[in-house]
């Protein structure tokens, strides 16, 4: 039996694109307007925004994360700390992209072990060590936390709309949870947990 997949057509993706770049831009702004936020935490924040939407919609659409825009953004984190926090704190971002692929790097390595078959890509390990790099080790756990949640919501979600049963092969894209759970606690917490 194949196993079922939760990926979208051109229209649906379509109205997620409207639908995920309004929420993202909603929450842009009213932190904006919350936090006084300075012109260049505002252009990073922006351009963060961006490509968490473009990443989203990508693996909504093809279940699948691309390196060129995944890898990226873990040296922006980096970046965007120094820029935001000064030099003191990269030592923590880097360990906290080191840490996050590692993270879901293992738990991808260990389910291929137990259940024979892929349960996690590298895509999703690449994007959550992006994250580490953003919100450094402190804010990886609320992002995991956070994206777990949201992928059992979405299961649960698609299991209603649709009628489909869904199990343990039900290939769910994972990369928007990570996204959405990225921004959140970006949000919160800005670079390095500030």
């Amino acid at each position: 039996m194949a196993p079922t997949e939760l990926r979208i057509d051109r229209a649906q993706l379509a109205m997620a694109a409207i639908g995920v770049s309004a929420i993202y831009a909603a929450c842009w702004i009213a932190l904006a307007v919350h936090r006084a936020m300075l012109p260049i935490e505002l252009a990073i924040t922006a351009g963060l925004a961006v490509a968490l939407v473009v990443a989203s919609l990508i693996d909504l659409a093809s279940l699948r994360l691309p390196d060129w825009l995944t890898l990226p953004l873990i040296p922006a984190g980096w970046l965007a700390g120094v820029a935001l926090q000064g030099a003191d704190t990269l030592p923590r971002l880097i360990l906290g992209a080191a840490g996050g692929y590692l993270l879901l790097a293992g738990v991808a390595a260990l389910y291929r072990v137990g259940r024979g078959r892929e349960g996690l890509g590298l895509g999703d390990a690449k994007l959550y060590a992006a994250a580490g790099a953003w919100v450094g080790p402190e804010g990886l756990a609320p992002v995991l936390l956070a994206a777990c949640l949201l992928a059992l919501a979405t299961l649960a979600g698609a299991t209603w709309l649709t009628g489909k049963r869904v199990g343990p092969a039900t290939r769910l894209p994972f990369g928007p949870a990570i996204a959405i759970g990225f921004w959140v606690v970006w949000l919160m917490h800005g670079s390095a947990g500030s």
